[in-house]
Parts: structure tokens; C-alpha cells; sequence
């Protein structure tokens, strides 16, 4: 499980550096991301899953979005946007997959 967790975080990178190289989030916040990131992929990873764990970890990438959204209207920045916003917008995607295919008397 902890190596699974480990190679998701590692592909989440790129996009991860990307937002703090462009300055849409500062190093305090990106630590933060990562933290809570990562406490997502092992809730959605343990044995037990509950729809609430995709959802809230949906949730949080949809907030992150808005975020950005708002950071890049401040600072005029549109440069990169496919790779970090496309990158979050296919996990979205892909957890929604997930959670339909695994819920399935729930849709």
C-alpha cells in the first residue's frame, strides 16, 4: 500500500513544482498540499474505503482548483495551465471513476 502511495505522489510532482516555480502557492503551502495529499491517497488505499473518503478527497482537488483560479486572476499568470490544472482535473476524473465504479448501488 505504502508503495502505491509513494508512486502517486511521485507522478504528482511535476504539477506540484510547477505551482510553486510560477508562484501560485508559496513553499509553506505546497508542504501543506502534499501533506494532505498524501493522507488522502493512503485513506483511499486502505482496505475499508467509504464513499465520504473519494469524496472529501474530490472536494479538496475541486477547492485546490478554485484556488488556482483565483491566484492566476490576481497575478495575470495563464502560462502552464494544461499541465497543472489538467493534471488535477484528470485525478478528479479518475477518483470519480473509482468511487462509481465501486459504489455502484449508490448511482
Amino acid at each position: 500500500m505504502a508503495e502505491y502511495v509513494e508512486q502517486r505522489m511521485e507522478e504528482m510532482l511535476g504539477e506540484v513544482e510547477q505551482m510553486e516555480r510560477v508562484n501560485l502557492l508559496d513553499n509553506r503551502e505546497v508542504k501543506e498540499l502534499l501533506k494532505k495529499r498524501k493522507h488522502f491517497e493512503y485513506k483511499i488505499q486502505k482496505r475499508t474505503k467509504t464513499r465520504e473518503d473519494f469524496l472529501s478527497y474530490i472536494q479538496y482537488e475541486v477547492n485546490l482548483l478554485s484556488l488556482l483560479d483565483i491566484r492566476r486572476e490576481n497575478t495575470g499568470y495563464q502560462h502552464k495551465k494544461a499541465e497543472i490544472e489538467g493534471g488535477i482535473r484528470t485525478r478528479v476524473n479518475k477518483l470519480y471513476k473509482i468511487l462509481e465504479h465501486r459504489f455502484q448501488s449508490d448511482v
